[in-house]
């Protein structure tokens, strides 16, 4: 079970709340009684909701926006003898459980994973039965305690756990239901398709491509055609291998040319030779001399002779390219000539035109196909999954049935609650079967009416009791904002108390509540005798955090609008 042991803040403002294993009561007095200022701002309902928002809550912009510069909050408890310490600055995104940091999903994975030993359910996650225990400002509604709409799945799936039906039934039918809702979707997309099907019967259509197919074996080509249509073939292979040809030797030319530009500016100039080592102080003899004249005549003579090889090879590859470009001109419009003779025939025209049915054919066949497949499979899973969604009905029945006893005794727990408000007059408290889309059990909870405005908010807290009492180990906590006790009267009030100082007297319960100091008075004040002189000091001495006019007393030191 969880114990609340303390909320602190390092924000020297802010008030620690230091929890009792019992009962504890967070007081906010009225402001100013002339002008009729609520104590809405103050801390009254924030002490609630700082619990809710430490234990991984959502976050309203403003409260975010108010509290990312206020500091680090640290919230200690206990669970199954276990000590844990949430740290939270919420500037930050992680939170810090016992010295270790978690992303949102992470801490709400962290949440289930050390509750799990009491919840024993990987369907109900830890924020879900938490809200059921501590009722927040706005969730009074009896079964919307996450604040969402009556029929949502998640929501009755919870009040069903703690109430303690088999929720297996409950999560198959669910199951199936989504199932059933995909395959509307998918009819409606079937319907879609059918607007493109084609209008035939599918044998009507094979019969055509059968016949097609028969006229397209015995066609008969012009007798030339077949030739024509190989020469031009031949000529179009020509054709590339002319155009590679060519496209090879343009290439080798512009490589010669470049070469040949290169051997015209190669030479030697004798003079410069001689001048460079006249500069050095070197003197040749006239036997030098002449051999560097032999050199250079050389140099000469082999530099014209490797121009000239290479001008006469160009040459050469011109003629070559010449003959090339007039065989592929010639090439180039014999088979042109060829193609017009073979568009002329009509003979490959005729015959693509029967291909192309057969293909269109065997198209609309194939979608008539799909169509026809799905259209089947999509009626035999529909029914499919109405057997077993009926299946589920009669095994609904015959749990309930054969559970009468069970919920029998709920509903009388329930009734022995709410009796003690309404002189012996229960109520009741009713789990049947419904037809709802989304759900297979309904939860029919009511009680005596009496005018009074408050009748909602008993209803509520009958229930929320009777939850706690199905299910004490989960977490022994429950917890309620102050609206609990709108438009009630003073006996009803004092009856609450009275309860729950027998649950936390007789049990193992903590209890956490926020209220008025006008409600609050009238408790301690009680004349109904309803509440004895003892239970009155107990229920004052229990007083965690008494809010007053004056600012210093409020949660966060300051008001919070």
């Amino acid at each position: 079970m969880m114990t609340l042991l303390s909320l602190i803040c390092d924000n020297p403002k802010f008030k620690a709340l230091k929890f009792n294993k019992d009962l504890n009561i967070v007081v906010g007095k009225q402001l100013n009684q002339d002008q009729k200022d609520t104590i809405n701002g103050i801390g009254k309902s924030l002490s609630l909701e700082m619990l809710h928002y430490m234990l991984n809550a959502g976050i309203s912009q403003k409260m975010q926006d108010f509290l990312k510069d206020y500091g680090n909050f640290k919230l200690s408890f206990v669970h199954d003898n276990k000590g844990y310490v949430v740290e939270k600055n919420f500037k930050e995104n992680e939170w810090i459980v016992n010295d270790k940091s978690y992303n949102k999903t992470g801490y709400a994975n962290e949440l289930n994973k050390i509750f799990s030993n009491t919840i024993n359910s990987d369907k109900i996650s830890f924020r879900q039965v938490f809200n059921c225990f501590a009722r927040r400002s706005g969730h009074y509604d009896t079964l919307r305690q996450q604040n969402i709409e009556p029929n949502d799945y998640g929501q009755r799936l919870v009040n069903l756990f703690l109430l303690g039906v088999d929720i297996r039934l409950q999560e198959e039918n669910h199951k199936l239901k989504e199932t059933l809702n995909s395959l509307k979707i998918a009819k409606k997309e079937l319907e879609k398709y059918e607007k493109q099907v084609p209008k035939k019967n599918i044998k009507d259509i094979e019969d055509e491509i059968r016949s097609t197919q028969e006229n397209l074996n015995l066609f008969v080509v012009a007798k030339n055609y077949n030739e024509l249509k190989e020469r031009a073939n031949s000529l179009t292979e020509d054709l590339n291998n002319i155009r590679n040809e060519i496209y090879r030797l343009q290439r080798n030319v512009a490589i010669k040319e470049a070469n040949l530009l290169t051997s015209e500016n190669i030479s030697i100039d004798l003079e410069e030779i001689k001048n460079i080592y006249d500069e050095a102080k070197v003197f040749f003899e006239d036997k030098v001399l002449k051999r560097l004249n032999e050199a250079q005549n050389f140099h000469n003579q082999l530099a014209k002779s490797r121009k000239n090889r290479i001008s006469a090879e160009i040459d050469e590859i011109r003629q070559r390219l010449n003959e090339l470009e007039r065989n592929r001109d010639i090439i180039g419009d014999q088979r042109d000539q060829l193609l017009k003779d073979l568009k002329n025939s009509g003979a490959l025209e005729e015959r693509d035109v029967l291909k192309d049915r057969i293909l269109t054919l065997e198209k609309e066949k194939k979608d008539l196909e799909i169509y026809s497949v799905t259209l089947e499979n999509f009626q035999k899973d529909k029914a499919n999954i109405d057997y077993k969604i009926a299946e589920i009905k009669k095994d609904t029945i015959k749990y309930i049935e054969d559970n009468r006893i069970k919920f029998d005794a709920i509903e009388n727990k329930f009734r022995d609650i709410v009796k003690k408000f309404y002189n012996n007059n229960g109520g009741s408290l009713k789990i049947t079967m419904t037809q709802n889309a989304k759900n297979l059990f309904n939860i029919d909870v009511e009680i005596p009416k009496d005018g009074s405005l408050s009748i909602g908010n008993v209803k509520t807290f009958c229930y929320d009791v009777l939850l706690y009492t199905l299910n004490p180990h989960i977490l022994g906590f429950l917890a309620h904002d102050g609206e609990l006790f709108s438009e009630m009267d003073k006996r009803q009030k004092a009856t609450i108390f009275k309860i729950i100082l027998d649950k936390v007297k007789s049990g193992n319960l903590q209890y956490f509540v926020n209220i008025g100091d006008t409600s609050f008075n009238e408790i301690l004040n009680d004349d109904t005798g309803i509440l004895s002189d003892e239970d009155k000091k107990f229920i004052e001495s229990k007083v965690i955090l008494q809010i007053s006019e004056d600012q210093n007393t409020w949660l966060f030191g300051q008001k919070f609008n």
